[in-house]
């Protein structure tokens, strides 16, 4: 880490004060000889997309159930009900499906 700490800072903002594009991916490639833990790490986390759809679906499900609204909801029964629907299908496939193994077409709603 060290290492990492005392490489030289490329300039992102060119002469006239504009913000230069720097392509990341490749910024921690170059990085790649000197700290392969922590450029693992960076790519790792750059590969995970800032909005998902399962994201997305759950606010619609917890706006949903807030717009609703029910004075008395805390946050805990929000959840749990933005849980139930997010897995009514995997639950009534699970309660009706008479192997303990769930099904190879199941999954969750909200991360589909």
């Amino acid at each position: 880490m060290s290492d990492y700490l005392g490489m030289p800072i490329k300039p992102v903002i060119d002469e006239q004060g504009n913000t230069m594009k720097v392509d990341q991916i490749a910024s921690w490639q170059d990085h790649s000889t000197r700290s392969l833990d922590l450029v693992s790490l960076a790519l790792t986390m750059a590969a995970i997309p800032a909005s998902s759809a399962a994201s997305e679906r759950l606010f619609s499900i917890s706006g949903w159930y807030w717009a609703d609204r029910k004075d008395r909801l805390d946050r805990q029964h929000l959840a749990a009900k933005a849980f139930l629907s997010c897995n009514k299908d995997l639950m009534r496939a699970n309660l009706f499906n008479k192997s303990s193994e769930p099904s190879q077409n199941q999954s969750q709603a909200c991360s589909k």
